[in-house]
């Protein structure tokens, strides 16, 4: 399911801007000067003519909202793993790794995805504990759009609107993203932000509406399990995390 969270490819929306014209019409007293016309409607309509229309100056129509920081950036995440994909087609794991970890890894805030996985442990956990199960979750989850980097190359990318949390508030964003892979697997994917000290951060990825974050909680859950159906008995978080 990991793969459908490396499944992106650039594709810019076009902003159009409708125009319209807009015509007046005029009723001059007589054209040239002269006198209206005497006859049955004089006196009803007096001094005029049929109407002449005028040109008047070309008007834009209502422009479109000025798009998000968050599309912006998640464009530019994209565009940077298709350029690679294209001019680098020989590159080896290592090659691609060192990019992802230069160039994608500071778009995400991988703390916030590991305290959340963790739960209720990350709270027993000391700092340099932390940090080591975030590197952990980091490498998995760059290791893992590595080995699907390929898929990038020629898919079909659309950035749609973002929009707000649930809650309102103007600190979160999602960017949904449609992807139409070289194969014709359509995902859909939305990358979920929220503003801190440092900007916006994607603290998780949906694929046709699988969570990233659900996956990793998931991930940690089995291993926990795993050990206890082995006849060990429950590791407290710090041992469990320094295995």
């Amino acid at each position: 399911m990991l793969k459908r969270f490396a499944v992106a490819a650039v594709a810019v929306l076009t902003l159009a801007q409708a125009t319209s014209a807009d015509a007046q019409s005029y009723g001059p007293r007589g054209p040239y000067g002269q006198q209206a016309p005497s006859g049955p409607y004089a006196g009803k309509y007096p001094g005029t003519f049929a109407p002449r229309v005028m040109p008047q100056r070309m008007q834009r129509g209502p422009q479109r909202p000025a798009r998000a920081e968050t599309e912006t950036i998640v464009e530019a995440g994209i565009g940077k793993l298709r350029t690679f994909v294209m001019q680098n087609r020989k590159a080896d794991k290592t090659a691609m790794l060192g990019f992802v970890t230069t160039e994608i890894a500071p778009y995400f805030d991988f703390d916030h995805m590991t305290k959340w996985a963790l739960g209720k442990r990350s709270s027993a956990l000391s700092d340099a504990e932390r940090a080591k199960a975030a590197g952990w979750l980091s490498q998995h989850f760059l290791e893992t759009l590595v080995r699907h980097m390929g898929v990038y190359n020629g898919a079909r990318t659309r950035v749609q609107r973002a929009y707000e949390g649930r809650d309102g508030r103007a600190t979160t964003s999602t960017v949904p993203v449609s992807v139409e892979s070289r194969g014709g697997d359509n995902t859909n994917l939305e990358f979920r932000f929220y503003k801190g000290k440092d900007g916006w951060k994607v603290y998780d990825v949906k694929a046709n509406g699988q969570s990233a974050l659900m996956f990793y909680r998931r991930m940690l859950n089995d291993r926990v399990g795993n050990q206890q159906r082995q006849g060990q008995r429950r590791m407290p978080p710090r041992q469990y995390m320094n295995r």
